[in-house]
């Protein structure tokens, strides 16, 4: 299956080509039905950039092409992933609450992805609770009947965590128990 990028990026080239033949006026159609938008563009290069581990020249593309159609998820949500890629939480946050309002329960594929990359950042601060962040995806893919990969993906994830929380649980009781006992050991 081929990624938001892969197609992007297969579009640029495909109808690059054929614009450079045809003229520059023809190459731009800001719809995407003639030609290429030039945020279609401008992301194909960020998604090249990326891939070839160019984080900063990708980012800053992603926010040119976000200057472009500042109403467009897909940028907003490219800007988090790549955010989150180089550590930068709390940008990722921010792209994502830029991306969230445009998405809503029209784009449910892109709301998913909105929440799973939240997920994601809950995973890695440590003040989060990242199972409430998994819980919420999984009732937004449950509620909107989200198939795929994506469905079994937050699952899988739900079900670690838990078994994460459960093994926590586990692990206090049996330190309270040593820390008794050592107690009891002590005292005469």
């Amino acid at each position: 299956m081929k990624t938001t990028w892969q197609r992007a990026a297969f579009w640029v080239l495909a109808l690059g080509a054929g614009g450079a033949l045809a003229g520059e006026a023809e190459r731009y159609d800001a719809d995407g039905v003639r030609g290429i938008s030039r945020f279609m563009e401008t992301y194909a290069r960020a998604t090249a950039a990326q891939r070839e581990k160019r984080t900063e020249e990708a980012i800053t593309l992603v926010q040119q092409a976000i200057a472009l159609q500042p109403k467009n998820a897909l940028g907003h949500l490219a800007l988090a992933e790549l955010h989150i890629s180089a550590g930068r939480r709390s940008e990722a946050l921010a792209a994502l609450d830029a991306a969230e309002p445009l998405t809503g329960s029209r784009d449910v594929r892109m709301r998913t992805r909105v929440l799973v990359l939240r997920a994601i950042i809950a995973e890695k601060t440590p003040s989060a609770d990242p199972l409430a962040a998994w819980l919420t995806a999984d009732g937004w893919v449950t509620e909107m009947n989200v198939a795929g990969p994506e469905r079994g993906n937050v699952r899988m994830r739900v079900e670690a965590h838990e078994k994460m929380r459960g093994q926590k649980t586990r692990d206090e009781a049996v330190k309270a128990r040593i820390l008794e006992g050592e107690a009891k050991a002590i005292t005469p």
